[in-house]
């Protein structure tokens, strides 16, 4: 990923103050030089759009300790990030307060605040104790790569409602309706 920030901690700086940084490439790569041998600590320090998975040396803390001996070159020391989203979910019903035995619609909105597109987003709802699904009443309003909804009866409980949402771009919103 480029434009990352990693510091370097040696003991004798202080983090996210005065201890030496870079910037990661076009191709995701950093590097420090002239270092002395000795113990260090190598940070990430994320960006606001990404999420850490992972580092190479397993923590997933964001920090790699590497050891340097006279002349020694280390590589590979990486850290693994996704992209992440934002997205809000609103579930409405219409008409509220409709008498028993009425057909009701509700209506499911997933929206992406960004900063990124979402990718295989699966929702799940649950009809609500006292409603019953009408088989086939189900519209997917999308223009988002939405691939279908499904409404799975599970035995003794209520109707359960899978959508599965193929991707989201920034700022987009899809809607599904079923009564």
């Amino acid at each position: 990923i480029q434009g990352v920030t990693v510091e370097l901690q040696d003991g004798t700086c202080t983090p996210d103050s005065d201890c030496p940084t870079t910037t990661t490439d076009s191709n995701g790569d950093y590097e420090f030089t002239n270092l002395d041998p000795g113990d260090y600590v190598v940070r990430e320090i994320n960006r606001d759009d990404y999420e850490s998975t992972g580092d190479t040396d397993g923590a997933n803390d964001d920090e790699i300790n590497v050891t340097l001996s006279a002349g020694e070159i280390e590589e590979d020391h990486d850290f693994f990030d996704i992209e992440v989203a934002d997205l809000s979910l609103s579930k409405g019903i219409s008409p509220s307060g409709a008498a028993t035995g009425s057909t009701v619609t509700f209506t499911i909105v997933v929206t992406n605040n960004g900063p990124n597109s979402a990718t295989n987003i699966e929702v799940t709802d649950v009809v609500p104790n006292g409603y019953t699904y009408t088989t086939g009443a189900g519209n997917i309003d999308s223009d988002a790569g939405t691939t279908g909804a499904n409404i799975t009866p599970i035995e003794g409980a209520a109707p359960t409602l899978t959508w599965e949402i193929d991707q989201l771009d920034d700022g987009e919103s899809v809607s599904l309706t079923f009564e």
